[in-house]
């Protein structure tokens, strides 16, 4: 889906298939990376990124991520509701 989005915008398929390919291989090697100690030792997501970040900055991610995500949801509503 996402290769086909590439090929309408004037992509040829095999550059739009690399690009998948590069952007899938980027995202994977931080995500490993992050599961590794869960897998490994049973530790949870939020108990290691409060050993790596401390507590402040745990939060203070969660509020940036949760205040992205009401812009987001809330320009969404409006765009349906035609406002």
């Amino acid at each position: 889906m996402l290769a086909g989005g590439f090929i309408q915008g004037r992509m040829d398929w095999k550059q739009a298939v690399l690009t998948v390919l590069i952007g899938n291989t980027i995202v994977l090697a931080p995500m490993l990376l992050n599961s590794h100690p869960g897998a490994r030792y049973g530790v949870p997501f939020p108990v290691l990124a409060r050993a790596s970040f401390g507590v402040l900055a745990l939060m203070s991610r969660r509020c940036c991520a949760h205040g992205g995500l009401r812009l987001v949801w809330h320009t969404d509503m409006d765009r349906r509701r035609g406002n």
